[in-house]
Parts: C-alpha cells; sequence; structure tokens
C-alpha cells in the first residue's frame, strides 16, 4: 500500500530531478568566474536540494495542473522549480535558527560551514547568506516562467509572506491551541500542500469556486501532516527520521502533542515536563521520560484521536467536492502516506 501511495511522487521525481539537476548546472556554470565561497554556497544549496525530500509541493502543483486541464510539465518547469528552491531557502533558515546539526541524514548548511571555518558568527552569515541566494533562485525561476497572472503572483506572495508569519509564532513559543494551530497553517499547511495545489489549479484554468474547496482541502491535509511531524519527533525512530529524535525536545518545539499534554498534566508534573522540554541538555533519558508523560497524560492519545477526526473530515470533503477525480486520488493517496510514514 505504501509503495502505491507514493507512486504519484515517484512518477513526478523521475521527470523532475533530472530538471533539478541540469538546473543547478547552469549554476554552478554561472558562477564558475565567482569567488570559491560563492560557488561554494550554490554547492551547498544543490547538496541539500538534491540530498532527499518528498518533493511535495512542486509534485503537488504539477498535478494540479494537470488535473485542471494543464497540457506539458514544460508550461509549469520553472513553478516547480521555484518551490522546490524556495523550500531549500525556508529549511537553511529553519536549521539556524534551531540551531539543529543534521538534516536528511548529512550535515545542515550551517554545520557544514561552522565545522569548516571554526567560526560560528561566519557559519552562521554564510548560512544566512546562502538561504537568500536560494530564495532569490526561486523569485528568478518564478517570475521568469511563461504562464502568468496577477492571482498567481498574490499566491506566491502570500506563501513567502505566511511560511515567514508561521516562522516567527515557532521560534517565540505558540502559548495555546489556537495559536498552534495558526503557526501551523501558515508554516506548514499553506506552503506545503493549499498554495502548491492552487497554484497548479489556477495555471491548468481552474475557477473561483474550485480553488475554494481545494483550499479547504489542503489546508486540513497540511495539518495532519504538521501533527503527524510533531508526533514522529517525538515517537519516531532516528535514523528512519535522518535527525536526532530528541532535537524538538532541546529546542523546546511548542506542538499541538505538547500543547495538549500541557492542559492534561497536573501542576508538578507539567513543572518536570517544562524542566526537560527546552532544556538544551536534555537527552535521551529525559526525552524517555517526556515520552512516558505525553502517554500517561493520555496527551498522546488526545492528539491522535484529534488527527484521526481531521483525515475524516478530509475524506470528507474530498468525496463531496467538484475537484477533478485525479486530483481527488492523489489527495487521497496523500493522506494515506501520510498516515503510513515513519519520517
Amino acid at each position: 500500500m505504501a509503495s502505491q501511495n507514493l507512486e504519484f511522487l515517484s512518477d513526478f521525481n523521475h521527470l523532475f530531478t533530472p530538471v533539478l539537476a541540469s538546473y543547478f548546472a547552469e549554476k554552478k556554470k554561472e558562477t564558475a568566474n565567482l569567488s570559491p565561497v560563492v560557488q561554494e554556497a550554490v554547492e551547498r544549496i544543490e547538496r541539500l536540494t538534491l540530498s532527499g525530500g518528498k518533493r511535495i509541493r512542486p509534485a503537488l502543483l504539477y498535478h494540479s495542473f494537470i488535473s485542471y486541464g494543464g497540457k506539458s510539465f514544460e508550461d509549469v518547469k520553472n513553478y516547480c522549480l521555484a518551490l522546490e528552491l524556495l523550500h531549500s531557502w525556508a529549511l537553511i533558515h529553519d536549521d539556524i535558527m534551531d540551531r539543529s546539526h543534521f538534516r536528511r541524514g548529512q550535515s545542515t548548511v550551517n554545520a557544514y560551514y561552522e565545522e569548516k571555518y571554526e567560526d560560528p558568527d561566519l557559519a552562521n552569515s554564510l548560512s544566512i547568506l546562502a538561504g537568500d541566494l536560494a530564495l532569490s533562485f526561486a523569485d528568478e525561476l518564478f517570475y521568469s516562467q511563461t504562464i502568468k497572472n496577477e492571482k498567481i503572483t498574490l499566491i506566491y506572495s502570500q506563501l513567502k509572506k505566511e511560511v515567514i508569519y508561521g516562522q516567527i509564532m515557532d521560534v517565540t513559543k505558540a502559548k495555546s491551541e489556537e495559536e498552534v494551530l495558526k503557526m501551523i497553517e501558515y508554516k506548514t499547511a499553506g506552503y506545503s500542500i493549499e498554495k502548491p495545489l492552487l497554484l497548479g489549479a489556477l495555471l491548468g484554468g481552474a475557477d473561483s469556486f474550485q480553488l475554494k474547496a481545494l483550499s479547504e482541502i489542503g489546508l486540513k491535509t497540511g495539518l495532519a501532516f504538521q501533527i503527524q511531524d510533531d508526533i514522529l519527533g517525538v515517537f519516531g525512530d532516528e535514523e528512519t527520521l535522518g535527525k536526532p529524535v530528541d532535537s524538538d525536545m532541546k529546542e523546546g518545539k511548542m506542538t499541538l502533542l505538547v500543547i495538549k499534554t500541557l492542559s492534561l498534566l497536573n501542576s508538578h508534573d507539567k513543572k518536570i515536563f517544562l524542566s526537560l522540554w527546552g532544556n538544551p541538555k536534555s537527552g535521551k533519558k529525559e526525552l524517555g521520560m517526556i515520552k512516558k508523560m505525553i502517554t500517561d497524560s493520555k496527551g498522546l492519545s488526545s492528539c491522535l484521536s484529534y488527527y484521526n477526526s481531521i483525515n475524516k473530515d478530509i475524506d470528507s470533503k474530498i468525496a463531496s467536492s467538484k475537484v477533478p477525480i485525479s486530483l481527488k486520488n492523489i489527495m487521497l493517496k496523500l493522506v494515506d502516506l501520510n498516515k503510513e510514514r515513519q519520517k
């Protein structure tokens, strides 16, 4: 079942990955006569971008485009590339803010620079600039595509703006379930699922009524993805995740799982939980204590209950919507993929 749910992504990646590799080959030619440190920045972006990831954003844009009447990958190629480069920008900057050392099973851009230059300030500066360069590449690609209209430009601008809003809410630690859900809407749901679907649909010729239904499905699906991410961030397998399984705990991420757990703990246990969650010295032993508190308090079961209700709502919205059948099938596969995934 899992392999069947991945087919729409793997089929797209067979089409997309060579184009992505070709794009970076061109960028390396473009910077061949510049300083080695500039070339190195391009190589760091390339390494991160080609190292893995599901490429859900460009895949959803493409499949939405085709489902609504689009004809050729070539017509949206640069939009797809733009979304993937935009994601690299977000990941590079996210890893700086989170002080993360591993991403997709390898050193983050920031960790690479810090190890090479043995200067944390220089590493931060170069990483910020590498992220900015990835964003510049994304904008260059997006605005060079031949199919254009004002609505598409507006959605792309909203996507960038909202993911930054969400990140601001993330780093300042959302305090309530309402704040966490709004953060997820901006940082994950709109950015990863809804906006790519809307961009593809608009490019394919969808009308405003069709866009509304697609927006609702996309936001709910993105929310489900983030909840699963947060659960795996505590209960997942480190090797499968490609990052330390205690990183969310050390960073003190205020996720829906954590918020629900805190609401169920008594004042004594809440103090213990908060002394461990967000403590950079916490390790595997403390993570074990955290897992037990989340489970014993029914925080995990409460989060899973909410997650399951969202998935039912998504299934209902997909079934009753006038979204093209080909895209309905893809969204159902995406929902199933999210239920099955371990990273």
